[in-house]
């Protein structure tokens, strides 16, 4: 919809993937893709990147961002148990973090993990010998 909009106003717009970079973009030495679309940017290759990227010392160093539409905070809270602080460290306490799931569940979440790194593989394909 938004595509179709755009083109009716007379606004160009291209998606860029890995698949239509630009040359001097592909050039850079990254594996994002995001810092990439930065680069295009930079070069003058597009106007804008739009997307769930976060603005890196790196990425600011090439262009100009806008303020963020939205932002990420990540925070970990945990129930604290006064009967199981020690006051000294106790390797057995590093794998009670598995203790609240069976073993058949840590199996199949391994089982996912690969089963889903190798579809990836195979979807995406080889790594860009360029980006090493």
């Amino acid at each position: 919809f938004m595509n179709q909009a755009l083109k009716n106003i007379g606004v160009n717009v291209v998606a860029m993937t890995k698949a239509n970079f630009s040359a001097a973009a592909k050039t850079v030495k990254t594996s994002s893709s995001y810092t990439r679309c930065v680069w295009d940017v930079k070069f003058g290759n597009v106007d804008l990147c739009i997307g769930d990227f976060w603005e890196t010392p790196e990425r600011r160093n090439l262009t100009t961002f806008t303020s963020p539409i939205d932002s990420d905070v990540f925070s970990l809270y945990t129930a604290r148990n006064p009967q199981s602080i020690t006051p000294d460290f106790d390797p057995k306490q590093f794998l009670e973090i598995f203790l609240p799931f069976d073993n058949s569940v840590w199996i199949i979440l391994a089982a996912f993990i690969a089963s889903a790194s190798l579809v990836l593989r195979v979807v995406e394909g080889p790594a860009d010998p360029a980006d090493k």
